[in-house]
């Protein structure tokens, strides 16, 4: 190692493939690593602020990576106040650390030194992790709803018809998420979400009863299979038929298209049975969105969107997904 001291600096949010590769070459580099982790306030300008982890999970991310590849006794993380941290004071920092997207704040950075009378640091680059789509892998991505952590996306859980087995239908006739009463409901949707989607002719004529706003709703204009009892107008009829207990690729695709558009209140109307196709937006759509449906027998669900909730249902679909 050429090095005594790095000095890398991230938000580490949805710590990620890519902050992996970033750190791997920090230790690489030094031999002691000073890890600056951005502290909330200074995130104000991030997309999906209100989706970034606090502080402490990002801090507690980074750590558990740290201690699986038994690189703590050579770490030291800092909460980071402002860009510089402490490469304007700590005089052992001899190098730092950046991926080819944050090299210019490095060089900045170094004209902040040059300011304060202190000697230029030496720049190491990483490349950028990328994702399927050739993208580089981001924590903004994988807030948006794209990308896993290790890059894989979403989307492509949708290219084929999804055809499930007997034994993944029966374990989907239980609650995929939260059982929630009216109450809960009106609370849940009164937070700041990026998006709050139903899925069936019932809740959204409960929604609509009660003027609960959402976003998007998919009906089929049936209940268990027979006329529903409602007065919902569709916006927009969605071409192909959905056939119980699949996933039709044509009917997906079509939804993730038009989820992905800002829009308020539209109504899909599908042909075939709409009850599996919660998987699209559950899948598709931004962390924090919520995804509302009907429970037979058993009332209302709600399905918070996380990255851990993405993976899991998943699996469903592509037990090798991660």
């Amino acid at each position: 190692m050429d090095y005594q001291k790095a000095a890398v600096g991230g938000t580490f949010d949805q710590f990620h493939l890519g902050h992996q590769a970033l750190l791997t070459t920090a230790f690489a580099t030094a031999k002691q690593v000073v890890i600056g982790i951005t502290e909330s306030q200074l995130l104000a300008q991030k997309q999906l602020v209100d989706q970034i982890q606090s502080f402490e999970a990002r801090q507690q991310a980074v750590m558990s990576w740290l201690n699986q590849q038994q690189l703590t006794s050579r770490a030291t993380t800092v909460a980071l106040l402002d860009p510089y941290g402490p490469t304007l004071t700590d005089k052992d920092i001899d190098i730092l650390v950046v991926s080819t997207r944050t090299q210019e704040g490095a060089e900045t950075l170094n004209q902040q030194r040059q300011s304060s009378k202190l000697p230029s640091l030496p720049i190491r680059v990483t490349n950028m992790v990328q994702d399927e789509t050739g993208s580089y892998l981001s924590s903004t991505r994988i807030r948006q709803g794209y990308v896993s952590k290790s890059g894989k996306l979403f989307d492509n859980l949708f290219k084929t018809d999804i055809v499930f087995n007997p034994s993944v239908l029966e374990q989907l006739k239980q609650p995929q998420g939260t059982l929630v009463t009216l109450d809960e409901i009106k609370t849940a949707v009164a937070t700041n979400v990026p998006s709050i989607i139903l899925v069936g002719d019932t809740i959204t004529q409960t929604f609509k009863d009660h003027n609960l706003s959402f976003n998007s709703a998919i009906i089929d204009q049936k209940t268990r299979r027979n006329p529903a009892l409602t007065q919902i107008e569709p916006s927009e009829v969605i071409k192909g038929t959905n056939p119980p207990g699949q996933i039709n690729a044509k009917v997906a695709n079509q939804l993730i298209h038009r989820l992905r558009q800002p829009n308020q209140q539209t109504i899909y109307q599908i042909n075939g049975e709409e009850d599996l196709l919660a998987f699209v937006p559950s899948l598709i759509q931004p962390l924090g969105t919520l995804v509302f449906y009907g429970q037979p027998g058993g009332g209302i669900v709600m399905m918070s969107v996380s990255q851990a909730e993405k993976i899991r249902l998943s699996h469903f679909i592509d037990p090798s997904f991660e």
